[in-house]
Parts: C-alpha cells; structure tokens; sequence
C-alpha cells in the first residue's frame, strides 16, 4: 500500500472529518455566597437578636446595650461613683492642665456634647531621628512629645487614641497618632500597646491617623464639657498623656481599690483591667498579649461593662463576695510581708 493509499479508510469506509478545535468554555454557575444586600440583611437580624438580649457585638465580644430607657437612671447612678480630687491627687491625675471647661466656647451650653464617655490611649517610645543640641525647654517638650521622660531624649508618646460613648457604646473616635516631625518611633511596645508599624501603616492607608498630640486632645475635648462623666481604668495616663484635666472622673482601678481598702486592715494593691474582666464579668481580655498585644477599643469597652456591671443590684452579693476575697488576699499577702507598695511608671501594674 503506497504511503497515499494508507490515509484511507479500511473496507472502504469513508474517512472520518477532521473536528475542528473549539475553544473550551468556562460555565458560569450562580454565586452561592449571599450578596451584600443579603449580608446586611443578616447582620441587621444578628444585631437584632442581641438587642432582644440587651447586648451588642464589637471586636468579636458581646458587650451590655443600656436601653433608652434606663440611661437617666445609669447616669445618676454613675455619677455616685465620681471620686474626689483627693481621690485623684493620690491617683496621679494632674489638675493643671487643658480641661473641657477651658476648651468649650461662650456657646457651649447650646452645643450638644456627650453624657458619658470612654476612652484609652496607647503610648510608644520616641526619639529625635538627629540627637539634638542643647534641649529644649522641658515643658516645651512635655506639650509636644508627652508627659514622661524616657532615657536621654527619649520621649513617651501618644499612638492611638479610642473613645467610645458609653450610653450607645459607638466607639466615636480609633485613630493613631504620628509623633511630632523629626521624631521616630523606637520602640512600638507592642506588647502593651498593640501597635506595629505593619498596624500603624493600615491607619495612615485607611486614613485614620491624626497629626500629633494636639489635634488628637482637640478631638476629644471637641466631644466632651465640664459635665461630661469620662470613665476608664488608671486613666490617669490617658488624660495626662492628652494633657486633659477633668473633674468627673470613673476610673476602674480607683472604685475597685477604694471599695476593698474600705474593709481592709493592710494595704491593697492595684487591680489590673485584665484580672478585674476575669474575676468580674469572667471575660478573658488581651488574649493578644504577648503577640499582637491589646485591642484600644476592647480596652475602652471592658471598663464600661465593668462599671455596667457594678451598678447593677442583682450583682451586689457576688461584688460582695469579691471585696471579701480581696480584703482576705490584702491580708495573706501582708502576712507574706509581699510589698504593695506604688508601682512605677512601667504600664504593665496598671494594665
């Protein structure tokens, strides 16, 4: 058979035709995943059902929703918690600085300013990215870079700032900070501070970054008067690194010392938000330590739960039994000849 003949078909069957290549098509099939409308349906109904609960979800957490309602009622009681200047002198909050009074124009009164707020800041180290010569003034330097000395020229300074009205529980403000022009961050403390420079970047791309110490003091006093019931927990590094003076002040760490110094023979130590959220609401905070470090906004709504928690009657036999066993800690622990004495700037007593 001649090499032509072999392209044949055999018992004269007719060769098959040559197919043509077709492209392959790609079949489009219906998204199964719900379409935004859809999400937002859903979450609407998710928000829905805590509220029936009387909660909310924020930072992955269920927190206390106070109704309408009852916020009159929360606010008087609230307001019998505020400690006194005595009470804050031995605190470490200063009198001598910016406060809402100050800041609020003749028309204040006619400005609608919050009932109650809470707020936490974060601080890093700095330092001038040239050493500088000679120094400046000192309080100067304590306006613009923050309130504690470091080693040499570095400085303490404010990286985040989160607020949060304690009525709705709306965080009002996440923002970071830069530090002043010059000046480098040399050490993030993540740790405690739960900021990075991979974190701080997502601020500044997402803008949400503020401009120095200043703007972000002006944004909250901007939201506060001299009626405005601030709270948080050893707040008194938050306001002095914002250089805001306030009178009416609920601080965590105070009302829960005070109320086991009341019925303590020996001295009592300080208690930290992390261990006040386990032993009080049986929350686990600051499940990043270590690693990405705290959540600000979980720092500013752990203290208002706390104090949601604290007013409320039904709590009074188990807050009782809490004090008792602190009082009984306070006396072991003097027994034990343990120091208790003041602890240092180091924020890891307060925190």
């Amino acid at each position: 058979m001649s090499k032509r003949g072999s392209k044949t078909a055999l018992c004269g069957e007719k060769p098959p035709k040559t197919q043509k290549k077709t492209k392959s098509r790609t079949v489009k099939t219906t998204a199964t995943t719900p379409s935004g409308k859809a999400k937002r349906a859903a979450s609407q109904k998710r928000r829905a059902e805590l509220a029936e609960k009387g909660l909310f979800k924020s930072q992955g957490s269920e927190w206390t929703l106070i109704p309408d309602a009852q916020r009159n009622e929360f606010i008087t009681l609230l307001a019998g918690l505020i400690h006194s200047a005595e009470d804050l002198t031995q605190a470490r909050y200063r009198n001598d600085m910016w406060a809402a009074a100050k800041h609020d124009p003749k028309a204040a009164g006619k400005e609608k300013k919050l009932r109650v707020v809470a707020l936490d800041c974060e601080m890093v180290t700095i330092a001038p990215k040239q050493a500088k010569e000679g120094g400046d003034d000192e309080q100067q330097q304590q306006q613009q870079y923050g309130f504690w000395t470091r080693n040499g020229n570095e400085r303490e300074h404010l990286v985040q700032l989160c607020v949060v009205d304690v009525l709705t529980g709306t965080t009002i403000i996440d923002t970071a900070v830069k530090p002043p022009v010059g000046w480098e961050v040399t050490d993030w403390r993540t740790r405690y501070s739960g900021m990075s420079a991979g974190r701080f970047a997502r601020y500044q791309s997402a803008s949400r970054c503020v401009g120095g110490v200043l703007k972000a003091r002006e944004m909250v006093l901007n939201l506060i008067n001299k009626e405005t019931i601030l709270v948080g927990h050893s707040m008194n590094h938050d306001l002095n690194i914002l250089e805001i003076s306030h009178k009416r002040v609920v601080d965590t760490q105070i009302v829960t010392r005070k109320a086991v110094a009341a019925k303590a023979m020996d001295p009592v130590r300080r208690y930290s938000l992390k261990e006040l959220c386990l032993e009080l609401l049986g929350r686990t905070l600051q499940t990043g330590h270590g690693k990405s470090g705290h959540n600000c906004v979980e720092d500013v709504l752990a203290p208002r739960e706390i104090v949601i928690w604290w007013l409320k009657e039904e709590n009074q036999g188990v807050r009782e039994a809490w004090i008792r066993k602190k009082v009984a800690e306070a006396a072991a622990a003097e027994s034990a000849g343990e120091s208790s004495s003041e602890p240092s700037h180091d924020l890891s007593g307060y925190l």
